[in-house]
């Protein structure tokens, strides 16, 4: 009984945050988008690490209760930041350094679940998180610059620019933020064919 209102929670966040993702992305710069990439696959890395590596290679493999109570986790973690950073800010632009890293960080976390939220809830989810992570993708030619952005951030802030996985084990440089900023995840990365012996 309680997996049904899990699962229909994780479906109406879902919902809610497919319904506005593309357009929160493509007000974005090129700069900041390749910055929500890096974020995102911070978050996915962390993801994986507290509950299993599916979630970075095979997320539509998620038994659906374990994707919707990851989608809820990021939900609220998603809401932490909109209503604790964000909103105290909000008369601010994304010249504002605080408010330029919330937003990235909102959309990431948007990114994610909408990825997540594939397994848990909705299938037919795949087409726009499908099309979101192309769009971060495109931006990888701006993924200097966007770490320069998430470097100024953490130096205004004394933070960590992205989440910190195993396998950062330390603030994140610049080198791994481009590296995040030009990585698709795992889980879109074409597996190597095997050739048969001639």
């Amino acid at each position: 009984m309680l997996s049904f209102f899990r699962r229909r929670r994780a479906r109406t966040i879902v919902e809610h945050v497919r319904s506005s993702l593309m357009a929160g992305l493509t007000a974005l710069s090129g700069p900041d988008r390749a910055a929500v990439m890096a974020i995102a696959n911070a978050l996915i890395d962390v993801a994986a690490e507290r509950w299993g590596a599916a979630v970075a290679n095979r997320p539509m493999t998620l038994d659906p209760d374990l994707a919707s109570d990851i989608v809820v986790a990021l939900s609220e973690s998603h809401e932490r930041v909109f209503e604790e950073r964000l909103q105290p800010i909000s008369n601010r632009g994304m010249e504002d350094v605080a408010f330029a890293q919330s937003m990235r960080q909102l959309r990431a976390y948007e990114v994610v679940i909408a990825t997540l939220g594939a397994a848990a809830a909705d299938k037919s989810s795949g087409s726009v998180v499908g099309d979101a992570w192309k769009l971060l993708w495109l931006a990888r030619d701006n993924a200097a610059q966007g770490a320069e952005e998430l470097r100024r951030f953490s130096k205004f802030a004394d933070a960590d620019p992205v989440p910190r996985s195993k396998k950062l084990r330390r603030r994140a440089e610049l080198a791994d933020l481009v590296r995040l900023s030009t990585t698709l995840p795992a889980f879109f990365r074409k597996k190597p064919t095997k050739r048969k012996a001639s």
